[in-house]
């Protein structure tokens, strides 16, 4: 039987088991949102989600996209899109704060100064 093993083409035809994708861990995947949600949370500039949604519904359209895409990316299981959703997801919160805080000042006017 030794000498089957060194014909040529039996290598070709070799069985090998597949190789598995690692397995998607719900829990795993939902402690590290929990964590990106704390995250931003801690950076959260108080106001800022409403004014982006009155000045600027092009960032509130692109966190939207960013929130679709990480549930997508859950949904299906994938482990490197999910990691990757996750980072987009991060990336566009901490962007959109950056935005609010580069918004131009605001000056009201008191009407008992200024009739």
């Amino acid at each position: 039987m030794s000498g089957l093993s060194s014909l040529p083409g039996l290598e070709a035809h070799r069985i090998v088991p597949e190789e598995k994708k690692p397995a998607f861990d719900h829990e795993k995947a939902a402690r590290l949102v929990s964590d990106a949600v704390s995250l931003l949370e801690s950076q959260y500039p108080q106001g800022g989600m409403e004014w982006l949604r009155e000045n600027r519904r092009d960032v509130i359209d692109h966190l939207k996209a960013a929130e679709a895409r990480l549930d997508k990316a859950a949904a299906g299981e994938e482990l490197a899109e999910f990691t990757a959703a996750l980072k987009h997801y991060t990336e566009s919160y901490k962007r959109a704060f950056e935005v609010y805080n580069g918004r131009p000042p605001v000056i009201e006017r008191q009407k008992v100064l200024f009739p």
